[in-house]
């Protein structure tokens, strides 16, 4: 569906704005492209996620990447980058907590209000939004917030049809990174190459 493609370049893109992301992703692309390969297979893709924390970790000349300022951010931005590169072409996007980007029936359906009149939103790492069939979704919208506005009145339309999980991005022990999903997240073995084209001096691989 182009209009959940469009949100996954907006995410994509916007992590890539980050300093910190867009600093540490040029220690990492290298050994990314070594992992993928030149033919770029799927079982390639997987195989990432596999040594993923092995990448991150390779930041900053091999110092424990926690000791790093933003460390925390930039892990939760690379597996939010991983996620999205797998689910290319799928329903679901991977969505870093930021409002911009999560339609406002999502958002509100996280929130948890005490004492009848505040209102908190949980602190989820990632939110993967598994979005309904639906038609109006096979177009392109013109900005962002009319994207958003058609996600969110498609969401309330079919919510017993959409999926929502969080993701918990976590750091175990001393030298271990891992990543947990609550709920079932599809990883389709098909998987495009274009998360590349988002990268500034890369070329697209053949697939």
């Amino acid at each position: 569906m182009k209009a959940v493609e469009q949100l996954r370049d907006k995410v994509i893109t916007d992590l890539f704005k980050t300093s910190t992301f867009s600093t540490a992703w040029e220690a990492w692309l290298p050994k990314i492209v070594v992992t993928l390969g030149a033919d770029f297979k799927s079982a390639n893709v997987l195989k990432l996620g596999e040594t993923l924390s092995e990448v991150f970790k390779s930041t900053a000349d091999g110092r424990d990447q926690s000791q790093v300022s933003g460390g925390g951010a930039a892990w939760e931005a690379l597996v939010c980058w991983y996620l999205n590169l797998c689910l290319i072409g799928s329903k679901t996007v991977i969505v870093k907590s930021k409002k911009e980007n999560i339609p406002n029936c999502v958002r509100e359906s996280i929130s948890v209000i005490y004492n009848g009149n505040f209102k908190s939103n949980t602190e989820s790492d990632l939110l993967a939004i598994t979005f309904p069939e639906n038609d109006e979704l096979n177009s392109k919208f013109s900005s962002h917030k009319v994207l958003i506005a058609k996600l969110n009145e498609v969401i309330e339309s079919s919510f017993k049809e959409t999926e929502l999980t969080i993701i918990n991005v976590k750091r175990i022990g001393t030298t271990m990174l891992k990543f947990r999903c609550y709920g079932t997240l599809f990883i389709p073995q098909m998987v495009l190459a274009k998360m590349f084209t988002l990268v500034p001096g890369h070329s697209t691989p053949n697939y």
